[in-house]
C-alpha cells in the first residue's frame, strides 16, 4: 500500500507542532501546512496543487463555517478525505463535523488516535481509487494570427474524435478575445470557462455537469463568456484544477486557444499534452509561425509537444509541408486543403459542416490519427464485373 500524502490545517501552533511530530513516525507524507485559515480561497487552491489524500482539519479554527469549508475542501477536483481534529470531545462539536461531511473526528490522546485514524484512511482510499480511471489527453490548437483556422479545427476535430474513438470528449473554448464556439456548436448554457475559474473548489463531476452544453453528436462543450475588455484571465492554478478534473472525466480534451500567445495561452499551452500550431501557407502566417515557435522555444515550452497544422492548402502548394518542416524546425502533423466554400455555407446557416463534405473527412482523418484508430476500410465492388475478374 502506497503511503498517504496528508495536508495540515491547524492554526494553533502548539496542536500543529504535536501533529508534525506524531505523523513523522508514520508512513506518511505531507505536501501542505497552513495555519492561515481566513482565506480560504487561497487554501482551496493550495490543496488543488498539492492534492493531498486527507486533510486534517482543526474545527476550532473554522468554527460556524465548518460545514462550508469542508464542502469546499471535498468539492475540489481531487476530493481529499477530511479528518476534524479537536482539543475536546465534546458531542455536539462531533456531531457536526460528521454532518459536514467528515471522515474521521480526533480528539486527544492524539498519539493513540491519529495513527489508527491514518491507517484506516490508507486503506480506505487505497480501495476507492478506480484502476479503471481515465487519466486523459489534452489537445490544444493555437492560431498563429486570427483566420488561420484554429476554432474550426477544435470544433470539426472535437466531433470527430468522440465520432471515432466512442470516447468522452470536451471542446472547451479559452479563446477570451472571440469565443465563438459557443455560436458554432449552438450551445445552451449560460455557463462559461470563468464560471468555471472562479468555482474551482466546488469543480466535482456532479458540478461539472450542470455547466457543460452536451452536443447532439454527444460532445461536450464549455463556451466562452461574451468578449468584453473587463474579463478576468483565470490564472495556472485555475487553469490546472479545470484540466486536472476534465482529464479526470475526458478521454480527449480539445482546447480553443485562440490565436497569439497571450497569458491563457501560455498558461495552457504548460499543461497540455500536444499542442497544434494552425497557420495558412501565406508569407505573413508563416512569419508569424516562426516568431511563436521562437518565443515557445525561449519561454522553454518542449518543442516535442508542438506540431503545425496547415490549413487551407492548395493542390500545388509554392511550399511543400518537407520544406515547412525545415523551416520551421517543426513537424507537420497534418494538412487541410483549401475548400472554403462549404465551410461558408455551413456557418452561414449557424452549423458545422454536413456529413458527405470532402472536408470533413480530412478532419476525420486527423482526429483517427490523433485517437490511433485506423482509417475504414472502402467496401469491396460486388458487382457483375468484380465477381467476373476475381474468378467468382
Amino acid at each position: 500500500m502506497e503511503p498517504i500524502t496528508l495536508g495540515i490545517i491547524v492554526r494553533k501552533s502548539s496542536l500543529r507542532s504535536e501533529i508534525q511530530s506524531l505523523l513523522s513516525q508514520m508512513s506518511v507524507r505531507v505536501v501542505l501546512e497552513s495555519a492561515d485559515v481566513e482565506n480560504w480561497t487561497e487554501t482551496i487552491l493550495q490543496i488543488e496543487r498539492a492534492q493531498p489524500d486527507v486533510i486534517l482539519l482543526d474545527v476550532s479554527a473554522v468554527g460556524d463555517s465548518l460545514s462550508d469549508v469542508v464542502r469546499r475542501i471535498r468539492g475540489t477536483a481531487v476530493s481529499p478525505l477530511v479528518v476534524a481534529m479537536h482539543v475536546t470531545s465534546d458531542t455536539q462539536i462531533i456531531l457536526d463535523a460528521m454532518r459536514s461531511g467528515a471522515s474521521e473526528f480526533l480528539f486527544p490522546p492524539f498519539d493513540t488516535t491519529l495513527q489508527a485514524a491514518v491507517q484506516r484512511l490508507a486503506a480506505e482510499r487505497s480501495q476507492s481509487k478506480n484502476p479503471h480511471q481515465i487519466n486523459g489527453k489534452v489537445l490544444g490548437f493555437l492560431s498563429v494570427k486570427g483566420g488561420c483556422g484554429s476554432t474550426t479545427l477544435a470544433c470539426h476535430i472535437g466531433v470527430e474524435l468522440h465520432r471515432v474513438s466512442l470516447q468522452p470528449t470536451l471542446l472547451a473554448d479559452f479563446d477570451l478575445d472571440a469565443g465563438i464556439i459557443g455560436f458554432l456548436m449552438k450551445v445552451q448554457s449560460r455557463y462559461t470557462v470563468l464560471d468555471a475559474a472562479k468555482n474551482v473548489y466546488r469543480l466535482d463531476p456532479s458540478f461539472w455537469k450542470a455547466m457543460v452544453f452536451k452536443h447532439r453528436t454527444g460532445l461536450e462543450v464549455l463556451k466562452a463568456p461574451p468578449p468584453a475588455l473587463t474579463h478576468t484571465i483565470p490564472n495556472q492554478d485555475e487553469v490546472r484544477a479545470i484540466l486536472r478534473l476534465a482529464r479526470s472525466m475526458y478521454n480527449y480534451t480539445i482546447l480553443d486557444l485562440g490565436r497569439g500567445l497571450n497569458r491563457l495561452s501560455l498558461s495552457s499551452l504548460e499543461l497540455v499534452d500536444q499542442a497544434y500550431l494552425v497557420t495558412v501557407p501565406d508569407v505573413p502566417s508563416l512569419h508569424q509561425a516562426k516568431l511563436i515557435i521562437s518565443a515557445l522555444r525561449d519561454y522553454g515550452f518542449g518543442q516535442d509537444k508542438l506540431q503545425l497544422l496547415l490549413n487551407r492548402m492548395q493542390k500545388t502548394p509554392e511550399v511543400t509541408p518537407p520544406e515547412l518542416e525545415r523551416a520551421m524546425g517543426l513537424p507537420v502533423f497534418g494538412t487541410i486543403p483549401n475548400d472554403y466554400f462549404p465551410l461558408y455555407e455551413a456557418y452561414a446557416e449557424g452549423g458545422l459542416l454536413p456529413a458527405k463534405s470532402k472536408l470533413l473527412r480530412n478532419f476525420e482523418s486527423l482526429a483517427r490519427r490523433i485517437a490511433g484508430v485506423p482509417e475504414e476500410k472502402k467496401p469491396q465492388r460486388t458487382g457483375f464485373f468484380s465477381q467476373v475478374f476475381s474468378g467468382a
